[in-house]
């Protein structure tokens, strides 16, 4: 029996015990989740996934060759989340900050974010 990597958000779970499930197609059940789902995402190339879970009026702006080639390219450090904050609503809406760091042919690099979630669907 082949056991499951960790998984990349570091959750300390494995991959098929936390983004995996996602990946595989079940829906997040919180922003915070999501936006983990999608750092591991970018960690092992799923691009389908990344675009997949882009709020859909934004999906036609994705550059997917960009975001593949930075996916696939990237050493991939870690996922610090700061905070998570669920303002509710009908749909419901989320802010989750968070730190995440790489490594490229440039350097290495630190992004800080404040994003926006929505529920869809």
């Amino acid at each position: 029996m082949n056991a499951s990597p960790a998984c990349p958000c570091g959750s300390g779970s494995s991959l098929n015990e936390c983004c995996g499930h996602f990946h595989s197609g079940t829906a997040a059940p919180s922003a915070l989740l999501l936006m983990r789902s999608r750092y591991s995402a970018y960690v092992l190339g799923q691009i389908d996934y990344l675009i997949a879970t882009t709020l859909p009026a934004q999906q036609a702006q994705l550059d997917r060759q960009s975001i593949s080639d930075w996916s696939l390219s990237s050493t991939w450090l870690g996922l610090e989340v700061d905070s998570n904050e669920v303002l509710g609503g009908q749909p419901e809406h989320a802010f989750v900050t968070f730190n995440v760091r790489w490594h490229d042919n440039t350097g290495e690099h630190s992004h800080r974010e404040r994003s926006a979630f929505v529920q869809v669907g």
